[in-house]
C-alpha cells in the first residue's frame, strides 16, 4: 500500500493520475473521481480518499497530495461493526496531525 501511495505522489504517472479525475460531484464537499473520493475540507487541502472492509477486515486511506502525506490503515475490525466508521475517523485525525 505504501508504494500505491508514493506513487500517487508521481505526476508522471499518468493513468494513476487519470483515477484523480473529477467525474461526479456529490456536493460540494465530496468529489466522485474514478479511483477516488476527492474530500474537500474547509480551510484545508482536498484529499484524495478511499475506504473498503469485509466481515472480518476494515481499510481506509488518505491522501494529502499538495502535501505528499498520507495515513494507511488496516484494521480487523469487520465492516459490519457499529463503529466500523471510526477507522475512516481516526485517518483523517491522523492525517490531520502529521
Amino acid at each position: 500500500m505504501s508504494k500505491f501511495v508514493m506513487a500517487q505522489f508521481d505526476d508522471r504517472e499518468k493513468l494513476l493520475t487519470m483515477t484523480q479525475n473529477k467525474t461526479f460531484e456529490v456536493n460540494k464537499n465530496l468529489v466522485i473521481a474514478l479511483g477516488w473520493h476527492i474530500v474537500k475540507q474547509p480551510n484545508r487541502d482536498q484529499l484524495l480518499w478511499h475506504n473498503g472492509g469485509t466481515g472480518d477486515y476494515t481499510s481506509s486511506i488518505a491522501i494529502d497530495l499538495k502535501n505528499q502525506k498520507a495515513v494507511i490503515i488496516l484494521s480487523n475490525v469487520s465492516a459490519f461493526h457499529p463503529r466500523q466508521s471510526n477507522i475512516d475517523k481516526l485517518t483523517f485525525e491522523i492525517l490531520k496531525d502529521l
